[in-house]
């Protein structure tokens, strides 16, 4: 629950504003004079007085009951509702004021557009390049209509400002207007390097800016403006499509007056208005369908879903789409003189406008009462209805209705395939029916070649030859199947039949792709798919020839492909569509492989007809028709590529969407349900036809998906996800039914399957009609000239290829027909000599026409040209001859050079890109890249002709120069590569060069930017307003990025900019050369904010931080102005103060971003405190843990059942928990928060509870304790996986991959949970008690397991020594495992549980923190995977147990089993440890040579950290009094010192010693005992080095500081020598006397020996430790007396005994020293 204060307090603000709001709604109904508006505002006021009122209730009684849990929901209920009606009752003003606000704007656009408009009209007369200004144009073109249309929009809102239709008509034009808008301006930047004269560069330069800056504000106000629009009426719709219907009867009223004419249009490929023609109309008409059927599935699912908002908007687009249809039905009827066609087409256009306002009108219905079934049936019929309308719209059109009539015609004529009718002979003999059948099969596939070139040239063309195909199916047909009647055999008519059947199929579907490619040819799929059928009906003919006609082999094989060869000839005839998805490169190896293939067979064509062997001259026969085929499509695809890499050439561009997939799963899931309600279906072939469903939904789920993240369009992003949902669950809903039948094939069943695949046809339909909308589909390829003159090379060697080929095969038919003829024989060696040099001239066309070489070839000629010409300027400039540029000032000159180099860095990826793997797009971006040569040059020589400083004109042209060369060497570069993907080895000196053209760029625009001359260069200005303008665009895919990571991208931008504009302030005075360097971060760091904020945009509660990022361009800009003035004039005290002004803009911009970033984060970051919090509780328990393992868990005395309600309880409500954390991921930043924290709340207490319940068990029941805090351990992790998949998942949509993880994190937190209630609710129930551990092992285990790929998690650092004794845990955990499957107990079984549990989870954490430092890749995944089956293998016993003890006693044998696999697991991981460290960096932790040396080492380090701290020791300064010549200190600190440095020598070369020993073989491994003792003798010795050396280093310093003690220093120096003494003794016990580190060892305990004398010495000769006289005055008295000598007395004594008891411990530690080396002396002697 809330703060009921606080709430209470803020509903009282409320109120009070609330009030305030009512009395002004008042006053404004008064002003009003419209008695309809004072209704409506009095009505809004009403209503917001009583939401006041109830909310003030609702107040009241929270504050009577501040605990009541119920009161506070009612408050916030009804807080809830008065804002809802707040929004309502000023929600008309707003719109207005929006509304005003967008025109404005508007006008604004509009009016900077124009003078655009006028400014490229302008440089057309001095662009010096003509290829940019036609671009140009092409876009001012579309620029045009788009401002007629926004003025037109304008007007009508002004007459009316209230009409609802009249503002939404000025949102969408608007809307509609920015993208030419944009596109114009970016064609206009780039045309201003080639305007030649200064005042239209200057002019399109700066209409450009005012249309960009424009435009950002107006999508600003049209965005804002549309979000107004909440509940858009389809009566608007209606209203449009009864001006549709008007129009429409407009046009019937001219067509039956005989006055219709066509109307000029305006096309893109014409320079003014044409003349339609049917093709152009036929092509609008098919067009505006597809547009139709697109926005009526939108207005459909909108309408379903109850979303009035999308419904209006759906409907509104069909009705504008109508409008155009009614457009193309008007030019249809224009460019027809029949009238009764003319007729025909006007009552079908009718009738789509009819069905279509049905349809709207059931829309409206569907939406008022959504819960009617009636209402949803008529929705979906009506869209049948309008779908049949617009198929007889289409159908009705001149030239479609011939095809039609033969596609009929066919029909009739297959009658007799249906019914295996057997026309009677005429007396034809058989063999004149195979002669009669094998002419009409050549005709047909004739005909079949002329019907697809008749499709690309007009509708009455196409008329003729359908009528001509339909004449020679229907011979075809009728002589087939009089041969197979004649021949009486039923397998063969059965196989006539059946490819009769095939070729009905494939004619059908070449007429109907042949209609739809004359009527849409612009539609590039649909020329590939009927080239597709062609050759699909010549193999449907080829197996029929093969069925009804009998030859000898060789014959029939020479047949097909000379069918197939006339059938290729199609795709080489008009190469604008690519035939295949092969680059140039694969092409070029096609032709290789293929030429060799048809050389070899051509070689054997002559020997094998000599020696008679048919079967292998027809195999050969088949080979060289598929080398042919591969050769033709080779060559198809080149030509093809050629084509559209000519630089004037537009390549294909993909679309959202392949319609060939929808198209074809539409077809593939209704054959499959036709089948389903077969009545003879067999349950194989109910399996069958639910597989094929399955596969072709599946493909179409996903191509929705990949549709939606491509999609720009959020309504059509959101309606292809809702579409795959509905194919998905209409699908599930089918498979049920389909189970059903299969198991019992019963008639109710069969219903029940017809029944559920209805909703999924339905599905299908509506999504196939709204992918094949054009605004999904792709761009076809256009080939200009120069490209068709390029292609025709390869058209002409692939023409020349198939027509020799055809020769060769009519030889080879003759041949075989005849293999003793020598002409022919003659004849086919000669024609394979044509055939192969037709292959060859293919080969060597291929080879020269490489796409992009020539254009690099240009382009570097035109670079060359350049540099000389800026080389020559650069001479003149240093003898100062240089004249002044006169065309523009410096400024102009620096514009242009800016924006060439602009252009130019844009362009380096793509070409780039190109160079690695795209031929066809080389030339194109080489070509664009050159066109900037001579403006960089012309600006730079000019720029340097206004420059006065020689020097820096000279770094000007040397800039340029190092730009012009690195340019040069990217093309040369870049002409090597060729686009070729496999000549990698040239791609990173490419990358090498792209690199240096952007180093060159920046450097040269920094030089330009940094000009005194023209103070901060406006490109930094222009860099935020394109900022500014990309922070809507849509995010392109890429690897997912932590919305936290982005925060701080997002927070670290911000502070950047705010620290920038606050140096500003500083530097402005006191270094202002340093503004422009703030500047640029200052630009830099706004397009990273932009860049990071545009990442965020798919999270919750974003749009206020893109708004302040939007506010925050204003300020930044300003600055950036302000600076370059104050730069130019740093005096200016007035450009100084508004520096500072801007500069405080700036801040408060970024502290608005701040804000909205904390806000929009606060429950991210309430899931990381939360997170934090849980490692803490976590810590706890394994605390608690180790406590209880011990049993020094304190017992509470109360008993468990005390705790256990409490337990049960958290846990519960921990659940509740979790499924608020879950709704929270789908929620906004708030709730999450509030999820989180509550849930912290539960852990923690459940936490606190488990800990008191585990302190209430008995201390013997320490398995239990431990078993209890191993569960809720489980629980807070789980907990804490959770909330990390909440906090990525915020905000996601439900496809992302990280909603799969919170599936499964929520799963598992409920898995733990309940794991967690188990084990207490059998707490102190002993009997299951060893269950119960071991299925909570068993979960745990599992869970490490699956966690264990996420190596970042582990132990970092861990090395295989851990590793090693981590292995050898799992191997004791296992013993104890297998001992207590044994014996049964509970206890034990509990025990294991639990030691497995840990061994196992130590184990993996190990190994994942040893895999990190694997030397490869290989390596690491071993040592996971040897972790991941030791694992697996304990999880299998420990399962095994668990199963068995259920129902009895676990078997001994089984359990051995188990461990064996165990123990092979434990090795296996043992040997990835040893590879961890390779050769003889490994060693065994536990042996003693490992021991002894490290022990050496370690005591080296410690003498050498004692040597270091005597080396900071400096003797305290003396007093005045003290002598001069006293020098102790010194001597001690220098004596100090060559002890400790000579004992760390010592034992630096005991320890090479010690490995010299193990590396001779006298110390092994081999027996542990001996050489323990050996090595624990070394050990202690050096130990008392290290401790003589640091007891020294004490006395030592206790000298210098004062406290000097001339026994404990000279006994220290002693104790030194003598460890020393005994180091060396050990390690002499197994050396070699006369080694070189024997010696070494020999000679540094001399050293030592000699420190140590020296030490002793000069604390003997010392003055200091001279004892000092005591003055003892004896007092007269004699009791007194008495009392001094007994008291000496007793000193005397208690120090005699105190060196009695010094010297007996003494001589034991020397009697210990002596009993350690005579032991490890006889050890040497055995």
């Amino acid at each position: 629950m809330g703060n009921t204060a606080e709430m209470v307090q803020q509903a009282k603000i409320i109120a009070r504003a609330t009030s305030s709001l009512v009395h002004g709604i008042k006053l404004e109904a008064e002003s009003q004079n419209d008695s309809e508006s004072q209704t409506k505002l009095l009505g809004a006021a009403k209503q917001l007085a009583d939401a006041t009122a109830r909310m003030v209730e609702a107040a009241k009684a929270a504050a009577m009951n501040p605990n009541d849990e119920q009161c506070q929901l009612a408050l916030q209920q009804t807080t809830e509702d008065l804002r809802q009606a707040a929004n309502n009752a000023t929600s008309e003003n707003m719109k207005a004021k929006l509304m005003t606000k967008l025109q404005e704007n508007a006008k604004i656009a509009t009016a900077a557009s124009t003078q655009l408009l006028a400014a490229a009209n302008g440089a057309e007369r001095c662009n010096g390049n003509p290829a940019s200004q036609e671009a140009l144009m092409s876009q001012c073109k579309m620029l045009g209509d788009a401002i007629s249309k926004l003025v037109g929009a304008i007007n009508a809102h002004s007459n009316d400002p209230n009409s609802d239709s009249g503002q939404l008509n000025l949102v969408q034009c608007a809307q509609q207007f920015i993208a030419p808008a944009t596109r114009c301006v970016s064609a206009a930047k780039a045309a201003v390097p080639h305007v030649t004269d200064q005042a239209a560069a200057l002019q399109l330069a700066n209409f450009s800016k005012s249309a960009a800056s424009a435009l950002v504000n107006l999508r600003n106000a049209a965005n804002r403006a549309g979000e107004s629009f909440t509940a858009l009426n389809v009566d608007n719709a209606l209203d449009l499509l009864a001006n549709v219907k008007g129009n429409l009867k407009d046009v019937e009223r001219s067509v039956a007056e005989g006055t219709i004419k066509p109307l000029p249009r305006e096309t893109s490929g014409s320079d003014g208005l044409v003349e339609p023609t049917p093709e152009s109309c036929t092509a609008d008409l098919y067009g505006a369908s597809k547009q139709v059927g697109s926005s009526m599935v939108q207005l459909l699912t909108a309408a379903n879903q109850g979303n009035a908002n999308y419904t209006g908007i759906a409907a509104r687009e069909t009705a504008n789409h109508l409008g155009d249809l009614i457009g193309a039905v008007r030019g249809i009827c224009a460019c027809t003189d029949d009238r009764n066609d003319q007729n025909v087409v006007i009552d079908n256009a009718k009738d789509v406008l009819d069905e279509a306002q049905r349809m709207m009108e059931y829309s409206k219905v569907l939406l008022n009462n959504p819960d009617s079934g009636d209402a949803v049936k008529n929705l979906h019929e009506a869209n049948k209805a309008v779908s049949n309308a617009i198929h007889n719209l289409l159908n009705s059109l001149p030239g479609q209705k011939d095809v039609d009539s033969a596609i009929k015609e066919i029909a009739r004529a297959s009658v007799a395939i249906t019914d295996s009718q057997f026309p009677p002979t005429k007396g034809e003999s058989l063999a004149d029916l195979q002669n009669a059948v094998s002419e009409d099969a050549a005709k047909l596939n004739q005909v079949s070649s002329e019907l697809v070139a008749a499709s690309r040239v007009s509708p009455e063309d196409l008329a003729v030859v359908a009528n001509n195909f339909a004449t020679v199916y229907g011979n075809c047909i009728n002589h087939s199947m009089q041969l197979a009647g004649a021949t009486k055999d039923a397998e063969l008519q059965s196989e006539v039949i059946i490819q009769l059947k095939n070729c009905q199929t494939a004619s059908n579907k070449l007429l109907s792709l042949s209609k739809l490619c004359v009527a849409d040819p612009t539609t590039p799929h649909l020329k590939n798919n009927l080239t597709q059928s062609a050759r699909s009906l010549t193999d449907s003919i080829n197996n029929l020839l093969n069925a009804c006609t009998s030859s000898v082999p060789g014959q029939k094989e020479c047949d097909n492909a000379i069918r197939n060869l006339e059938t290729l000839n199609n795709s080489l005839q008009d190469p604008s569509v690519p035939v295949s998805n092969e680059n140039f490169f694969d092409c070029i190896e096609a032709v290789v492989d293929n030429q060799r293939i048809l050389e070899d067979n051509l070689k054997q064509l002559p020997t094998l007809a000599k020696a008679n062997d048919r079967k292998q001259f027809a195999s050969s026969i088949d080979e060289i028709n598929d080398a042919l085929t591969a050769l033709s499509h080779a060559a198809a695809q080149t030509a093809y590529l050629v084509g559209v890499s000519d630089p004037n050439s537009t390549a294909a561009t993909p679309g959202i969407v392949d319609p060939d997939l929808y198209n074809d799963a539409h077809k593939a899931i209704s054959s499959a349900i036709e089948k389903l309600t077969q009545p003879d279906l067999t349950q194989q072939e109910v399996l069958a036809a639910a597989t094929q469903i399955a596969q072709h939904t599946s493909k179409l789920c996903n191509a929705c998906k990949a549709a939606s993240q491509k999609c720009d369009n959020p309504v059509a992003k959101r309606h292809f996800v809702q579409c795959a949902k509905d194919v998905a669950n209409s699908t599930a809903q089918l498979v049920k039914s389909i189970k059903a039948l299969a198991t019992k094939l019963t008639p109710e069943n069969r219903e029940a399957c017809r029944e559920a695949a209805t909703p999924l046809l339905v599905s299908v339909e509506h999504l196939r009609d709204f992918a094949l909308s054009p605004e999904f589909a792709p761009v076809p390829a256009k080939i200009s000239p120069e490209g068709k003159a390029g292609q025709q090379c390869m058209i002409d060697a692939g023409n020349k290829l198939t027509s020799t080929s055809t020769k060769l095969l009519q030889f080879s038919r003759s041949l075989a027909l005849n293999p003793n003829d020598g002409t022919n024989m003659q004849l086919l060696i000669t024609q394979a000599k044509s055939v192969s040099n037709a292959v060859k001239d293919l080969l060597e066309q291929v080879k020269q026409n490489v796409p992009g070489q020539k254009p690099c070839d240009q382009a570097m000629e035109k670079l060359k040209s350049a540099q000389t010409e800026m080389e020559q300027a650069a001479i003149s400039a240093t003898a100062g001859q240089l004249k002044p540029q006169e065309a523009t000032n410096l400024q102009g000159y620096q514009t242009q050079l800016e924006s060439a180099t602009m252009e130019i860095k844009d362009l380096i990826e793509p070409l780039a890109e190109s160079a690695k793997s795209h031929p066809e797009k080389l030339g194109h971006n080489v070509a664009t890249l050159s066109l900037y040569f001579d403006p960089v040059s012309r600006a730079t020589i000019g720029a340097a002709s206004k420059l006065t400083d020689m020097d820096r004109q000279q770094d000007l042209f040397s800039q340029a120069r190092t730009l012009m060369e690195a340019m040069s060497d990217m093309l040369a570069t870049s002409k090597d590569c060729g686009g070729n993907p496999n000549a990698t080895a040239l791609h990173p000196k490419l990358e090498e060069n792209v690199e240096a053209v952007n180093e060159a760029i920046s450097d040269l625009r920094l030089t330009i930017e940094m000009s005194p001359e023209s103070g901060l260069s406006t490109s930094l200005l222009e860099s935020i307003a394109k900022s500014r303008n990309a922070l809507n665009d849509p995010v392109e895919e890429s690897d997912s990025v932590p919305v936290m990571a982005q925060h701080e991208a997002i927070l670290n931008s911000a502070r950047a900019i705010a620290g920038a504009s606050q140096d500003m302030v500083g530097k402005a005075s006191l270094n202002p050369d340093a503004l422009s360097d703030l500047a640029q971060k200052i630009s830099e760091e706004y397009e990273s904010l932009v860049e990071n904020v545009r990442k965020c945009a798919d999270s919750q509660g974003t749009e206020p931080l893109k708004d302040a990022t939007d506010k925050l361009a204003n300020p930044c800009s300003e600055l950036v102005k302000t600076s370059a003035v104050v730069q130019s004039n740093p005096k200016d005290t007035i450009s100084r103060r508004e520096l500072s002004e801007h500069a405080k803009g700036v801040a408060k911009g970024v502290h608005a971003i701040l804000q909205s970033l904390q806000q929009s984060s606060q429950g991210t970051q309430a899931c990381i405190d939360t997170i934090n919090s849980i490692v803490g509780i976590t810590g706890d328990l394994e605390t608690m843990q180790m406590f209880a393992r011990t049993g020094a868990l304190e017992n509470t005395g109360e008993p468990f059942s005390n705790h256990r309600e409490n337990i049960l309880g958290t846990a519960k409500k921990l659940v509740e928990n979790t499924k608020q954390l879950v709704a929270g991921a789908a929620a906004d930043q708030g709730q999450l928060k509030e999820a989180a924290l509550a849930a912290q709340k539960t852990i923690s207490d459940l936490a606190d509870a488990v800990k008191r319940g585990a302190g209430a068990l008995s201390i013997d029941d320490v398995e239990t304790q431990v078993m209890l805090l191993n569960a809720c351990m489980d629980v807070a992790k789980a907990l804490s996986n959770l909330i990390d998949s909440t906090k990525d998942a915020c905000g996601k949509s439900s496809e992302d991959p990280s909603m799969d993880r919170l599936k499964s994190s929520a799963k598992e937190m409920v898995q733990s949970v309940s794991s967690l209630l188990k084990t207490v609710k059998s707490a102190e129930d002993k009997a299951s008690r060893g269950t119960r551990a071991l299925e909570i092992a068993v979960d745990a285990v599992s869970n490490d397991i699956k966690s264990l790929d996420n190596a970042a998690s582990g132990a970092v650092g861990a090395t295989p020594e851990d590793l090693i004794r981590a292995a050898k845990e799992i191997t004791l955990a296992t013993t104890k495992a297998v001992a207590a499957g044994n014996t049964a107990k509970q206890d034990d079984i509990a025990a294991a549980g639990n030691m497995g549990r840990k061994a196992i989870t130590d184990m993996l954490n190990t190994c994942k923190g040893a895999s990190v430092n694997a030397e490869s890749e290989a390596l690491k995944l071993k040592v996971l995977q040897a972790g991941r089956s030791t694992s697996m293998a304990y999880r299998d016993m420990l399962e095994y147990m668990c199963e068995s003890l259920s129902g009895g006693q676990p078997e001994n044998n089984q359990l051995i089993e188990y461990s064996k696999k165990i123990a092979e697991s434990v090795k296996n991981l043992i040997g990835c440890a040893e590879e961890l460290k390779s050769g003889a960096d490994w060693v065994n932790p536990d042996d003693p040579n490992v021991i002894a040396e490290n022990e050496l080492l370690n005591a080296a380090a410690s003498i050498e950290a004692a040597a270091k701290k005597l080396s900071l020791l400096q003797p305290r300064k003396k007093s005045a009094k003290v002598d001069e010549n006293l020098n102790f200190e010194g001597q001690i600190l220098e004596a100090a010192k060559a002890i400790a440095a000579a004992t760390s020598a010592l034992v630096r070369v005991a320890s090479a010693t010690q490995r010299e020993l193990a590396r001779q073989g006298k110390v092994t491994a081999s027996n542990l005992d001996k050489e323990s003792i050996w090595s624990e003798g070394l050990v202690g010795a050096a130990r008392m080095v290290a401790a003589a050396t640091s007891t020294l280093c004490e006395a030592a310093n206790a000298a210098v500081q004062g406290n000097a003690s001339e026994e404990k220093l000279i006994a220290s120096a002693k104790g030194v020598a003598n460890s020393t003494a005994q180091l060396l003794m050990a390690c002499m016990v197994k050396a070699d006397q006369h080694s070189e580190n024997a010696q070494r060892l020999q000679t540094a305990g001399n050293k030592v020996k000699k420190a140590a004398d020296v030490l002793v010495k000069a604390a003997q000769s010392a003055a200091v430790f001279d004892e000092q006289e005591v003055e003892v005055r004896v007092q007269s008295s004699a009791v007194y007396a008495m009392a001094a000598e007994l008291q000496a007395q007793e000193e005397i004594l208690r120090r005699e005994r105190e060196l009695e008891q010094a010297r007996k411990q003494l001589a034991k530690i020397r009697h210990a020293q002596t009993y350690s080396f005579k032991k490890l002396q006889d050890n040497q002697d055995t």
